[in-house]
């Protein structure tokens, strides 16, 4: 039975569902926080609710956990910075962080976005970890201040922290829609079996050590000549896709073919 003790926040969303359920499912100890009850059927050992912004809630959500994944954010692109974004994904983020150093957990793992390429070209061409960044709205701007915070809190605060740029995992029908009728967006598309993977693999490698950081994409497997360069995500923590579009959709989503 794994030892690690992991807090998920946002554990009743899209992608918080699935990764808690797969974290449990593998053995581990997770404690859920989200803003609404996280549904009993994933099997989660705790199941606080509470808001990231509150830090009273971090505080207790963060206590006695070996390893934070933080996944609680506002996702939807198009919300206005100030009156959508800026208390979720940057208030929220830091009292996260912050709790986090208080308590004393060790590994962070922080999701950013594929958001933060989509300019640079991602769905037309190979993109690298070496190559420019290409946010197009503020949802991709704040992903790469949780990218920043991640670095910060590695070398200032002797945390160990992986910032997933995480590729799309669908959470509606429409989303399913549109990446079936896009074979460009397809190469960024991420499984639910795949993000387990990915995850598992963060919070169980031994690198990066603590007070070291690393920025990785998370996706599933390229279909085209587009997409992302997974060989530094394999080389720091040993992630290896399995699945390739439609493969493994969410389990509320109706199969594709």
């Amino acid at each position: 039975m794994p030892e690690k003790r992991i807090l998920v926040t946002g554990s009743a969303g899209a992608m918080g569902r699935v990764v808690s359920a797969g974290l449990v499912q593998k053995g581990y100890f997770v404690r859920g926080l989200d803003r609404t009850a996280t549904p009993s059927e994933l099997g989660l050992a705790e199941s606080m609710v509470g808001s990231i912004t509150d830090p009273d809630a971090m505080q207790a959500a963060t206590e006695g956990m070996d390893v934070m994944v933080h996944l609680a954010a506002n996702a939807d692109e198009t919300d206005d910075f100030l009156t959508g974004h800026l208390q979720p994904n940057i208030v929220g983020l830091y009292q996260a962080v912050e709790s986090a150093r208080l308590q004393k957990v060790e590994r962070l793992i922080l999701a950013s976005s594929i958001m933060v390429v989509w300019g640079a070209g991602v769905t037309e061409r190979f993109i690298t970890l070496d190559d420019e960044v290409g946010p197009t709205c503020h949802y991709a701007l704040t992903k790469l201040y949780a990218e920043l915070m991640a670095k910060l809190y590695a070398k200032e605060y002797g945390h160990s922290t992986i910032a997933f740029r995480l590729g799309w995992l669908p959470r509606t029908e429409e989303h399913c829609d549109r990446l079936a009728a896009a074979p460009e967006f397809q190469s960024v598309y991420l499984s639910a079996g795949d993000a387990v993977r990915g995850f598992a693999c963060a919070v169980e490698s031994q690198t990066p050590q603590v007070g070291d950081s690393a920025v990785l994409f998370l996706t599933s497997k390229r279909i085209g000549d587009n997409g992302v360069d997974l060989s530094q995500t394999k080389a720091v923590i040993g992630y290896e896709p399995q699945d390739k579009w439609p493969q493994n959709l969410s389990p509320h989503l109706r199969p594709r073919e």
